[in-house]
């Protein structure tokens, strides 16, 4: 009879211990059951936060694109007004007058050596020393300067280009203002109270030229774009391509110059409900404009100094 219990609690003993195996067994099973799914979890949501970011990063890609197209196809606009204006300036220099001069324009500029268009969308500038300098052929000259105004504002429109132009005589004997928008009153009378407006406008041109490449004028047919700097009329920050030319007898040089507010750069952009912010820098790493308006400049510093620290 012991034996028979001895046999029997050495079998109990024996299927408890299995029953406590097996327990530690699904325990280990269960956790790492557990501790695996928590692993899938995890390197789901990271997976998916990558597939995420690099949607994001594909947007954002996108948007830059087409930035830097929009933004191109300005630059592209106003380069070929500048060849435009170029040849157009070239051929008027060397043209005669089959038709008679503007008589209200001819008779502003001997008074007061500025003429306003009748519709204020250009202005021309001869002072009295080229007049005086030009005699009996001021009249052709005023006509010839006109006829520049007139094609260069046509094309100038046709590119649908609202900032102003300028084509300036590198001798400061004239100069020619386009404002496709016409120009307000307190612009012309702040021209007129210019000792010498047209002297003024070339010498801001020079100024900024030299800063940017050490020459007072581009080469012939040379594109420079300048700035941010101060328009010479409107007195608000811009971005300037300046091209040289000179008429066909190659002894009149002038600078064309086509001016762009610096904030029209970027506002004329299409962005999302929630843009990033977008910096436009120049060739020296000067900020133009920023995108959205009213963004911390503070940030913005912070950005460009990370950013001047990337290798090349």
């Amino acid at each position: 009879m012991q034996q028979i219990l001895d046999r029997t609690q050495e079998s109990l003993a024996q299927a408890f211990a299995s029953l406590a195996r097996n327990a530690r067994r699904q325990r280990q099973l269960y956790y790492a059951t557990v501790g695996l799914l928590i692993a899938i979890v995890i390197v789901s949501a990271i997976l998916l936060g990558g597939l995420a970011a690099a949607k994001q990063l594909d947007i954002r890609r996108s948007h830059l694109a087409q930035y830097v197209s929009a933004i191109s196809l300005q630059l592209q606009s106003d380069a070929s007004f500048l060849r435009r204006t170029t040849l157009t300036v070239a051929h008027y220099l060397n043209a005669r007058s089959d038709s008679p001069t503007d008589p209200d324009l001819l008779e502003r500029i001997r008074r007061t050596g500025i003429a306003v268009a009748p519709d204020g969308r250009y202005t021309l500038l001869v002072p009295s020393s080229t007049q005086q300098a030009w005699g009996r052929s001021l009249p052709e000259r005023v006509w010839q300067l006109q006829q520049i105004a007139i094609a260069a504002l046509t094309t100038r429109v046709a590119f649908e280009l609202d900032n102003p132009a300028y084509v300036v005589d590198a001798n400061a004997e004239y100069a020619v203002i386009l404002t496709p928008s016409p120009m307000p009153l307190d612009v012309a009378l702040l021209i007129a109270e210019q000792n010498d407006p047209v002297e003024v406008l070339r010498d801001k041109l020079v100024q900024a030229l030299q800063a940017r490449t050490g020459q007072e004028l581009p080469r012939n047919g040379e594109q420079v774009w300048i700035g941010p700097v101060e328009d010479p009329v409107l007195h608000s920050q811009v971005m300037t391509s300046v091209v040289g030319t000179t008429a066909g007898d190659g002894h009149r040089p002038a600078l064309i110059a086509s001016s762009t507010p610096v904030n029209a750069f970027l506002s004329q952009l299409k962005r999302p409900s929630d843009p990033a912010m977008l910096l436009l820098l120049n060739h020296a790493e000067d900020r133009i404009d920023i995108s959205p308006r009213g963004s911390s400049l503070e940030v913005a510093e912070r950005i460009l100094l990370r950013t001047r620290r990337l290798p090349p």
